[in-house]
């Protein structure tokens, strides 16, 4: 079975405050976009998990992959080989991990017939990582709690996207980013109710209507954040916003010739930069 599994932007996300438990609680509008890693998985008879990493991906029981593979086959017959071709920058704020464990779920649910539901996979997702359980969705959704409790949108139109990744990186993270953010910069989530209103109603979405309170706290951990930002702003003459903690900035673009337009002049900054759309679901299947 050969797979490309979809990364993912927020539309909108809103800190609400700190949980006892240490996480956050988060109000978020997640939607995939059509830039993807590459999974092909077979079973083997050797009851086994064997993952090959090509690509920036942790390898072996270190990559997510391995971990949601050998959470669904404990003390099953069945083994998997497994490649992975990364096509997502890695730790970018993009979900590219997050989406090839969902993936590797659903692949290896139905290679090694396990029957499994809906529901009992959610569940794994959830103990994989707060991202995972919307990617066993896809399209557009809001996300609650630690952004795991997923409630499908309707896909109502497409739109088309300029991603910029930088080409700077943080060991931790998301947690140095959620650590830096300050208790005045939490708000009520009428930002996610507001926009998830409009997507279900159909209507167009704007750059004024994107939203993500991490900012701040991002530009903080990365002060050279803030410097890309109003370079591609100008370049650009766009708004862009922050997609998870980033450190990945997206604008929407009207058209995909003007994206195309836009993305050369992209060229000249360092970093990757991406034009993409928005996708219905978060994978496409392939028979090999």
């Amino acid at each position: 079975m050969r797979i490309l599994s979809y990364c993912k932007i927020n539309l909108c996300l809103e800190v609400l405050g700190r949980r006892p438990d240490g996480y956050h609680d988060l109000a978020t509008i997640f939607q995939t976009v059509s830039l993807g890693d590459e999974l092909i998985l077979k079973p083997n008879q050797s009851s086994c998990i064997r993952l090959l990493v090509d690509g920036n991906a942790p390898t072996g029981e270190d990559n997510i992959v391995h971990t949601a593979a050998k959470m669904l086959l404990r003390s099953k017959e069945c083994g998997i080989d497994i490649i992975l071709r990364k096509g997502i920058p890695s730790g970018a704020g993009l979900g590219g991990g997050s989406s090839d464990a969902a993936s590797t779920l659903e692949a290896v649910n139905k290679l090694c017939n396990l029957h499994l539901s809906h529901e009992h996979l959610l569940t794994i997702a959830s103990s994989l990582g707060a991202d995972v359980p919307f990617f066993l969705y896809g399209g557009t959704a809001v996300g609650r709690d630690r952004g795991d409790k997923i409630s499908p949108l309707p896909y109502r139109r497409e739109y088309y996207f300029l991603l910029h990744v930088p080409p700077f990186r943080l060991e931790r993270k998301t947690q140095r980013v959620f650590a830096a953010l300050q208790p005045r910069e939490y708000t009520d989530g009428t930002f996610t109710v507001q926009l998830s209103r409009k997507i279900a109603a159909g209507q167009q979405i704007t750059n004024a209507d994107l939203y993500n309170s991490l900012f701040p706290a991002a530009v903080r951990v990365w002060p050279q954040l803030a410097r890309r930002h109003d370079a591609l702003q100008e370049i650009t003459h766009q708004a862009w916003v922050l997609s998870g903690a980033g450190p990945t900035l997206y604008t929407i673009v009207e058209s995909f010739q003007v994206g195309k337009k836009l993305l050369e002049d992209l060229r000249q900054l360092d970093g990757q930069s991406f034009l993409v759309r928005s996708t219905p679901v978060a994978r496409e299947y392939q028979d090999l």
